[in-house]
């Protein structure tokens, strides 16, 4: 069984000010090949050194210059992995 590849393309550190106080986080974005012209994403949350969140799809797009689009726009819209599964629905279907 081949093993999963991964590189980080992008990091982030977010600082978010809300009800309960100030929220410091990393967020961070992978490109992901589980298997030869397959390509994934996977977004992590991370928090004092932890993941705290983390979620990935495997085959969203078979493209490696199509997925690296993707995770560009979900970077510059600091999309979480809580609200990546549905932001990817609605991405395909648009288009």
């Amino acid at each position: 069984m081949k093993m999963l590849e991964k590189k980080l393309i992008k990091e982030t550190n977010i600082h978010s000010i809300g009800i309960q106080g100030t929220n410091d986080f990393l967020l961070q974005y992978y490109l992901t090949k589980p298997e030869e012209n397959v390509y994934g994403i996977e977004i992590v949350k991370a928090q004092e050194n932890a993941i705290t969140e983390s979620k990935h799809i495997f085959d969203i797009i078979t493209g490696k210059d199509n997925t690296l689009k993707m995770l560009n726009i979900l970077f510059k819209n600091q999309v979480t992995p809580s609200t990546f599964a549905d932001v990817v629905e609605d991405f395909l279907g648009i288009i």
